[in-house]
């Protein structure tokens, strides 16, 4: 929930279906999964060949290119999930409260 004190998201948003399928099925296990198995892996094995080497370092680009985009998306905040509404089973209807930004987030 650091997304939510961060005020990233609202609470609706937090607590929505996509948001706690997504941190749960999709960030955590799958996420470091495919990290570990072919970041950290394919980073460590063995080999001196220079097709190893272009593997390796198109690992690194690939990690912090996926950096570079996750750092700007954070920069630049959007609906996302929907706010979704637990005592009627579905998303709030349009149109949503519009989103404001937690004042550290906003340029200048």
């Amino acid at each position: 929930m650091g997304d939510l004190r961060a005020a990233f998201f609202t609470r609706q948003q937090a607590v929505a279906p996509t948001k706690i399928w997504h941190q749960l099925v999709v960030v955590c296990p799958l996420l470091g999964y495919w990290l570990w198995t072919v970041g950290v892996g394919g980073l460590l094995a063995p080999g001196v060949h220079p097709s190893d080497i272009t593997v390796r370092v198109l690992i690194v680009v690939c990690v912090a290119g996926w950096l570079l985009i996750n750092g700007y998306d954070r920069g630049h905040p959007k609906l996302g999930h929907l706010p979704y509404d637990w005592q009627r089973l579905r998303p709030f209807p349009q149109p949503w409260p519009a989103f404001v930004p937690h004042p550290a987030r906003l340029p200048g």
